[in-house]
């Protein structure tokens, strides 16, 4: 009598090794996303200028840009290298017991090894393409952190000089705030970062600028959801097309052929401890005579006779 173990399976199944998959690559995308909403949380509690604020914000979701890329890319891309040598060694079709056929693989294992593949390339991702690729996108394009706007002595008394009148030398206080507001608007374009060398990184950096410091004071609330939208429309766009290679690569492996009636014993319903019912026969090429289910056993059970009252009939009878 089998034991009450053998009811209950600890293997994944398929949907499970293939959730597993899913949620290993695209847990990492949840991080990209929050932390530019993290370091603007942080940053408000700095007792820092604006401008370094807006600048490691700037940055931050630079470097978030350039992980989150690497990491769906290198992730998805090692599973489907994993994909594509275990169809070489073992076939896209899945072996099953009892039908001879032992080169395969079943789903779920394929599941997990791709699971693996992922993990070991989004280690070469991380450990040397992303640092190589975030240091130079920050020294050539980004913004330079820790840098504060201020007025030297010489800049404050030119700007108090130029609010008098040069007739009457009476001091003009709107005068002297227009001017000022012009110099930080000046220092602080300045001290956003050095405009790049490639027309559509210098366009985009001028844009971002436009719109996120109006006036010369960086707006640090448009900047955070500004980021976090970005990063959203971004990631998603780049998981939906990987999805769909996943798809497209991937899809439907052949299913295994059925094994034959003989290779799937019976057993009778009374014969729980008693010998198994081995199969049916029937003779096609008898027309004579009636085609009738003829039990093939030494141990036969007279109880399950066939028609009970009536005689059993057989070819050999």
């Amino acid at each position: 009598m089998s034991s009450p173990e053998s009811y209950y399976s600890t293997s994944l199944s398929p949907k499970q090794a293939n959730f597993i998959y899913w949620l290993n690559g695209l847990a990492p995308v949840l991080t990209n996303v929050v932390t530019p909403l993290v370091v603007f949380y942080k940053m408000s509690r700095t007792n820092v200028s604006d401008v370094v604020k807006y600048n490691q914000q700037v940055n931050e979701v630079g470097r978030q840009f350039v992980s989150g890329t690497i990491g769906l890319l290198s992730y998805f891309g090692g599973g489907e290298l994993t994909r594509g040598l275990l169809n070489m060694v073992f076939g896209r079709t899945q072996g099953m017991p009892g039908t001879g056929q032992t080169r395969g693989m079943d789903e779920a294992t394929r599941q997990i090894a791709m699971t693996v593949g992922g993990v070991l390339m989004s280690f070469v991702g991380f450990a040397f393409i992303r640092p190589l690729i975030s240091t130079s996108l920050i020294c050539k394009f980004l913004k330079a952190e820790g840098v504060q706007v201020s007025l030297k002595k010489e800049e404050a008394e030119a700007i108090i000089d130029g609010a008098k009148d040069s007739i009457s030398n009476i001091f003009h206080a709107d005068k002297a705030k227009f001017l000022l507001e012009e110099k930080i608007k000046h220092l602080t374009a300045k001290e956003l970062g050095t405009p790049s060398n490639g027309r559509l990184m210098n366009y985009i950096q001028h844009k971002v600028d436009e719109h996120l410091v109006p006036d010369g004071k960086p707006d640090l609330k448009k900047t955070a959801i500004y980021s976090t939208a970005l990063l959203s429309g971004y990631l998603s766009v780049l998981t939906g097309l990987l999805w769909g290679m996943n798809r497209l690569l991937g899809g439907k492996a052949p299913n295994p052929p059925a094994p034959f009636l003989s290779q799937a014993p019976l057993y009778m319903p009374s014969q729980e401890n008693g010998p198994p019912f081995q199969g049916l026969s029937y003779q096609p090429t008898m027309p004579s005579l009636p085609l009738k289910a003829t039990v093939f056993n030494a141990g036969f059970n007279p109880g399950y006779a066939y028609g009970g009252t009536q005689p059993r009939l057989s070819p050999w009878s």
